[in-house]
């Protein structure tokens, strides 16, 4: 499996799960809210959410960065 398919992998998987969660936090909170309205505000809160990719050059070879936009903490692999 090549770097770049893990990270699409990755990012789709989280953007997956950032969807579902949200739009789960949504349709309890919000009962009188229809799924209509509850699929695009999830949608966006989840982009919003999502983790930022760079790839980096470094003298080992290219690395891919991960960062939160609320955690400090990055991945690299």
């Amino acid at each position: 499996m090549t770097r770049e398919l893990k990270t699409t992998l990755f990012y789709s998987i989280i953007y997956i799960l950032l969807y579902l969660l949200v739009s789960g936090i949504l349709y309890y909170s919000f009962k009188e809210m229809k799924m209509v309205v509850i699929i695009p505000i999830s949608a966006v809160i989840a982009t919003i959410l999502l983790p930022r990719i760079k790839e980096l050059e470094t003298p080992s070879g290219m690395k891919t960065k991960i960062k939160w936009n609320f955690m400090k903490k990055t991945f690299t692999f």
